[in-house]
């Protein structure tokens, strides 16, 4: 830590906390009840999107939905043509990407185009699963590339998206 900076558990000193209060914070935000409330109001809100989210599958899950030996499954989440994130179970791909039993074409070229800030798998779900974009058509890019639409739109969309970040 650098010096004249507090770490997250230190209180506030009176002027500071006034100093908050002046610029907008609400007063009651300091009490450790609605500090509390707010927390389990958040915590509530993670939960309920994390069971909205796509289901995960395994490596192995994946190799059995497409005939494929694990390894294959790796070399693809490797490489970005399956998109798969770290868990304390091991790796995890999201189930949108395996429609109707097959993998989304192109994500190879999408995937790269995401900035690391935008990686996380809510983030990459909403983005290509879950949200139609104008310049689609008003599809979501993944029915956009399995009806055969042409990756570089989805690219660029990504790329404005990891801009952002």
């Amino acid at each position: 830590m650098e010096p004249g900076q507090r770490g997250a558990d230190e209180p506030l000193t009176p002027a500071e906390r006034q100093f908050l209060i002046d610029s907008g914070v609400p007063a009651d935000s300091f009490d450790p009840d609605v500090k509390e409330a707010a927390r389990a109001r958040l915590r509530a809100r993670a939960e309920e999107t994390r069971r909205k989210a796509s289901p995960e599958l395994t490596a192995r899950q994946v190799a059995g939905l497409l005939g494929c030996p694990v390894s294959r499954v790796i070399d693809w989440a490797g490489s970005e043509a399956l998109y798969a994130f770290a868990s304390e179970e091991g790796l995890r791909f999201p189930e949108w990407q395996f429609p109707d039993g097959q993998r989304v074409p192109y994500l190879d070229l999408v995937l790269p185009s995401f900035g690391a800030a935008t990686r996380h798998p809510y983030t990459v779900e909403g983005f290509l699963a879950d949200v139609p974009h104008e310049e689609l058509d008003d599809l979501t890019a993944v029915q956009w590339l399995i009806r055969g639409g042409h990756p570089e739109p989805v690219v660029q969309l990504a790329m404005s998206v990891a801009r952002g970040f």
